[in-house]
């Protein structure tokens, strides 16, 4: 997420305008989220422990792009900060768009039920047809351009960015993820799931900003969220066991 916001105030202190700003970044989430997908093709060990290290690449791109300044944006996206009825803004209209989207792709298309067939059962997937790592990959991009949007809100919110902007976002997005319904061995979830285990997930973060909790005490309650939700997910494999 960080470096297609530091992509993004490049662009623009280039003196370009927003809407170039805007498909940059989009075009580096992508790129990013394939970079990622090509990255795992060939390993199969410690799979879960690699997917951290493409982002640490990316959050170490920023630095050094950054210097680790922060980098303001001088208001180019105040349009998406507009109220409409004194309740809707474009970023929530964007947010519900990308959850509307990504429920209609996996609930209605033939790709959404082959990458749930994939999540399931990657060996059966492959038996049946599917091309596992074509299908990987398009997923990843299309996750890594989420990743983008999520840039361009966030910076339409606080109007700058820094090299660490999002750490521990991945964390929440798994904890929202597992509470919504979504484990672990894959095929299972929904997006309705997901998108109430975010809802979930936001206030608890907002109670605990409110109520004055240390941001390291919030971690380990995130950690400790994320534990729980995985036991309740396997609790029927555990009695079996």
């Amino acid at each position: 997420m960080v470096v297609c916001g530091v992509v993004m105030y490049v662009v623009l202190d280039n003196g370009l305008p927003t809407f170039i700003a805007v498909l940059a970044g989009l075009v580096t989430g992508a790129a990013c989220g394939l970079l990622t997908a090509l990255s795992l093709q060939k390993v199969s060990a410690f799979r879960w422990s690699l997917h951290w290290a493409p982002v640490r690449w990316f959050y170490g791109i920023a630095l050094t792009v950054s210097g680790g300044r922060i980098m303001n944006f001088g208001g180019a996206f105040n349009g998406l900060k507009t109220k409409y009825f004194e309740i809707f803004s474009p970023m929530l209209l964007v947010l519900l768009a990308m959850v509307m989207v990504a429920y209609l792709m996996m609930t209605y298309t033939k790709f959404g039920r082959r990458v749930v067939a994939l999540g399931g059962n990657e060996k059966n997937a492959l038996l049946s047809g599917i091309n596992v790592n074509r299908y990987k990959i398009i997923v990843y991009g299309i996750s890594g351009l989420f990743c983008a949007v999520a840039s361009i809100v966030f910076v339409a919110r606080i109007d700058s960015i820094t090299s660490n902007a999002g750490t521990n976002y991945e964390t929440n997005a798994l904890a929202a993820a597992i509470i919504g319904g979504v484990t672990f061995d894959g095929g299972k979830g929904t997006i309705s799931g997901a998108f109430l285990g975010c809802l979930l997930m936001g206030v608890i973060s907002n109670a605990m900003n409110i109520l004055g909790v240390d941001n390291n005490v919030q971690t380990i309650i995130t950690g400790a969220i994320i534990v729980a939700a995985v036991v309740l997910s396997n609790i029927n494999n555990i009695k079996k066991k």
